[in-house]
């Protein structure tokens, strides 16, 4: 008898990772558990950014403008969650506040929490779609973002860490279906969400043109052959870009929508915006000038207030003498101008006279007294005459000189652009006219105006964000610390009572990472894959022929980069920008990145442990999760709260001599 010929192996096979009932009954398990690990936390102040977050909120519950350095998706799912709660807006959140007995702040926050929650099944489901995991790897994966002491505390409280994080897991776990219109458009949509709840949504738009740049590449050649480069560059285009910047357009239009009247940081908007807000200054005045008001004006073409005619300082110190007219930048009295009849003309200051087009009128300074007038003799090159002041009882110029001709142009040519000598008023203070009128009727100012001046005005107020190198702050630390977990954060000023006594009667938040988790992903991140990539690079260059394969998943999708790769640049590209920000920057800045440097762990230990046997491999990760999970229990009370800890107790605590846990040199006892 013969023995059977065994068949010639054929091309290798991808392993299956179709998604199937155990998966969904594992993937609901972890949702179970990350919620409840989201909502133990203890305290009822008002904790750390929930100042902000929580007040921006109720602002669009009352209809108020807001201004914030970021995107509104975030705070309108935070105001749905409080109308949920049963709040009506009237509680404006004051930093460290105790709640009031009315405000369900722990309904809220638990709504909040479900957010960040989320990313820990999604965490589950993206090792088992994009890297094709076991399920063992991929809840390993899992563990490590449930069982994060910085995950869980930014996810438990009312902020927008939680939602950003959400966000970011579900850009990853959508980009396993590049290839197909459906993955494009839920990729779209889920960069569009990113970027609408935090500007750093921003790094994970980098992470996808990275993958959609290296399948181009790759086949590049082959789409133009099959005359389809174009559509699949327009494709992509439409998805990864149109889709996008739709969603966020929307949700500013749905933020100016809720916002009606005046609230906080309204004052950095345009002046025609203001017009349109109710109660604020610029929409109740006149509608009409008349003689006998007075009024603030600008230069014609500007938007802000922060430039007005007005009287400097007088060159001489001789009686009568002239004053020079600037555009000032800080409004004092010297910026209000009285509209008077011409000289010689009947005057009734009780009588309503209103301007019209062609009227003339003397301009008097409300603080020094002198009327506006031009002095030709002050002409230098082709700069025109220059505006003075000067005292009506002086001699030269000639008194017709005082006067004014009002120019009021047609709609046609109202927005035609701006002349250098025309000035328009802005803001007009008539007490026989009262401040009854309604300015937004008349004044318009589109939402595509509005749209741009208030991500102009985000854009220099993050600028503005820089931390004053002669003062220390507790709470701000640079990303080079980051993954080394080097300065830990404190979540209020309650701590300070730390370094004034040997205990407090505060509940105490404290922002610290599983120790474990971070410095073994900085370790693989930071080390590991730079020294990789590296002799990869050598080896490329002695074998010109050297490739690594497309990786396969179940949605059928190729990447031209190994799922390792591509979470290290989600890592990177979420990581290392902030290295170029010249803002101040916080420790939980860095939890995007931490996400995509925790699956990237959890991926590692699997494929080192993938050369034991299947139940040795299940044992050892089951002992790293184990292991996981008694760090983050031993920092359990730095994340949900500790009531009245000593300053013993809390430098038992204290891993690092740069942790602050207990007080730090910069604390001053009293």
């Amino acid at each position: 008898m013969s023995k059977r010929k065994a068949p010639a192996a054929g091309p290798a096979t991808p392993r299956s990772t179709s998604l199937g009932l155990a998966d969904t009954a594992i993937a609901l398990l972890l949702g179970v558990v990350a919620v409840a690990s989201r909502t133990r936390l203890q305290g009822n102040h008002v904790l750390f950014d929930e100042a902000h977050v929580g007040r921006f909120a109720a602002m669009y519950l009352n209809g108020t403008f807001i201004h914030d350095v970021h995107p509104p998706l975030g705070k309108l799912l935070v105001a749905a969650v409080q109308w949920v709660a049963g709040h009506n807006g009237t509680y404006m959140f004051g930093s460290g506040e105790e709640y009031p007995a009315w405000v369900d702040y722990q309904l809220m926050r638990g709504l909040v929490s479900v957010f960040g929650a989320m990313a820990v099944p999604v965490a589950f489901l993206t090792c088992r779609r994009v890297a094709g995991a076991q399920w063992e790897t991929a809840v390993l994966a899992a563990v490590f973002v449930c069982f994060d002491n910085a995950l869980c505390l930014m996810s438990s409280i009312m902020v927008l860490d939680g939602m950003v994080l959400l966000a970011t897991a579900l850009v990853l776990l959508c980009m396993s279906d590049l290839k197909s219109t459906r993955g494009l458009v839920l990729t779209g949509a889920a960069l569009g969400v990113a970027v609408s709840i935090k500007w750093i949504g921003v790094f994970s738009i980098g992470l996808v043109g990275f993958v959609v740049l290296a399948d181009l590449h790759r086949n590049a050649s082959c789409l133009w052959r099959a005359n389809r480069l174009w559509t699949w560059i327009a494709g992509r285009g439409l998805a990864l870009a149109v889709l996008p910047l739709a969603i966020y357009v929307a949700v500013f239009r749905v933020h100016f929508a809720l916002q009606t009247q005046q609230g906080l940081g309204e004052h950095l908007m345009p002046i025609r915006f203001q017009a349109q807000l109710r109660f604020n200054r610029y929409n109740r005045q006149p509608s009409c000038v008349a003689y006998g008001g007075i009024a603030k004006m600008f230069p014609d073409g500007r938007e802000t207030p922060d430039m007005m005619l007005q009287s400097t300082r007088a060159d001489s110190t001789l009686p009568g003498s002239p004053q020079a007219v600037g555009c000032g930048h800080v409004l004092t009295g010297a910026d209000w101008w009285a509209f008077e009849h011409p000289a010689g003309a009947a005057s009734n200051d009780t009588e309503v006279v209103f301007l019209g087009h062609g009227s003339v009128v003397r301009l008097k300074n409300d603080l020094s007294s002198k009327y506006l007038f031009a002095n030709s003799s002050a002409v230098s090159g082709d700069e025109g005459a220059q505006l003075m002041v000067l005292p009506l009882s002086a001699a030269e110029p000639r008194t017709d000189s005082l006067e004014w001709v009002v120019e009021m142009p047609a709609p046609a040519n109202a927005g035609g652009g701006a002349y250098h000598n025309r000035w328009r008023v802005e803001f007009q203070v008539d007490l026989r006219q009262g401040f009854g009128g309604d300015m937004s009727q008349l004044v318009a100012f589109p939402f595509v105006s509005s749209f741009v001046a208030q991500n102009a005005i985000m854009a220099r107020t993050n600028n503005e964000l820089v931390s004053d190198p002669d003062r220390y702050d507790a709470l701000a630390s640079a990303p080079w610390s980051w993954p080394f977990l080097v300065y830990p954060m404190r979540m209020s000023s309650r701590w300070q009572g730390i370094g004034a006594g040997d205990s407090t009667e505060s509940i105490l938040h404290y922002e610290v990472g599983n120790p474990l988790l971070w410095w073994a992903s900085a370790l693989l991140c930071c080390v590991v894959c730079p020294l990789r990539a590296a002799r990869y690079c050598c080896m490329r260059r002695r074998d010109a022929h050297l490739t690594t394969g497309p990786t396969r998943n179940a949605g059928g999708y190729t990447w031209d980069l190994a799922p390792k790769t591509v979470l290290w640049l989600g890592w990177a590209t979420h990581y290392l920008p902030f290295f170029l920000m010249g803002r101040v920057t916080y420790l939980h800045h860095y939890l995007p990145a931490l996400y995509f440097a925790l699956l990237l762990l959890a991926a590692e230990c699997g494929d080192l442990l993938a050369g034991l046997g299947r139940w040795r491999r299940a044992a050892g990760l089951a002992g790293i999760a184990m292991l996981t999970m008694a760090v983050f229990w031993q920092l359990r009370q730095c994340t949900f709260g500790w009531k009245s800890p000593t300053r013993g107790e809390l430098a038992k605590l204290r891993w690092l001599a740069t942790w602050n846990i207990a007080g730090d040199k910069h604390d001053m006892d009293v």
